[in-house]
């Protein structure tokens, strides 16, 4: 019987050896504080270059944040200093040395935000007929909740009123088509949405209607999780 699980695999433009890859799997290692706060240990770099040593394709490295207030975690890695980029450096020339393609997960901050027993969900220009949650990565210096609020206004021309954390996901992107941790908080909005800047449309959904292409990411984790808590019509 003939498989691909060992056969190349191109993504745009990079090609990865085989289809064995590791998804992120936080640790919890890094210093919380100080100069070593967010730098990769010798830990990081065990837990990671064992997987390269052992013929793995494709290995995400846990979710990394780009300031220290964007930390989903006092012990989670960083990328906003040059100490942070040189022990980076070290596991990624290491893991290159292997053959193995190393990659980061994506953190982005989104809102449920919902009306009547329905879901927003919103469209980007680049690809109007997949909806996701309005929201978006973190700018550097950014939390996630500060991510957020930018993201609403410039995408909705609407501010959050009292955003509340619902939950973490952690799903593929469905535009970048990369691993991505989603920070989803509950909201209402000032004011009526009306899409602004990249997006392409908004619908109002309770997730039922089989011509609306959803994300991944809410089609299988955020719509469960708010039909179980009765948000949803």
């Amino acid at each position: 019987m003939s498989t691909t699980l060992f056969a190349p695999y191109t993504l745009r433009t990079l090609t990865v050896p085989n289809r064995v890859w590791m998804p992120p799997m936080c640790q919890y290692s890094a210093a919380p504080a100080g100069e070593a706060a967010g730098v990769p240990t010798d830990w990081h770099f065990a837990h990671l270059a064992a997987r390269a040593a052992g013929g793995t394709g494709l290995i995400i490295a846990e979710a990394t944040a780009i300031s220290p207030e964007g930390r989903i975690s006092p012990y989670d890695l960083g990328l906003w200093n040059d100490a942070q980029v040189e022990a980076f450096r070290r596991i990624t020339s290491f893991l290159k040395g292997q053959g193995t393609a190393p990659a980061v997960q994506l953190t982005v901050a989104a809102a449920a935000i919902v009306q009547d027993g329905r879901l927003l969900v919103v469209s980007k220009q680049a690809a109007p007929e997949v909806f996701y949650l309005p929201g978006g990565k973190p700018d550097p210096g950014e939390d996630a909740l500060q991510a957020l609020t930018r993201e609403l206004r410039e995408e909705l021309g609407a501010a959050p009123v009292d955003p509340r954390h619902l939950t973490d996901i952690r799903a593929t992107a469905a535009l970048e088509g990369v691993p991505m941790l989603m920070v989803v908080f509950t909201a209402t909005l000032d004011r009526a949405p009306a899409p602004a800047a990249e997006l392409a449309d908004l619908r109002w959904t309770d997730g039922r209607d089989d011509t609306l292409h959803l994300a991944p990411a809410v089609r299988d984790h955020l719509l469960p999780l708010l039909r179980e808590r009765g948000d949803l019509a």
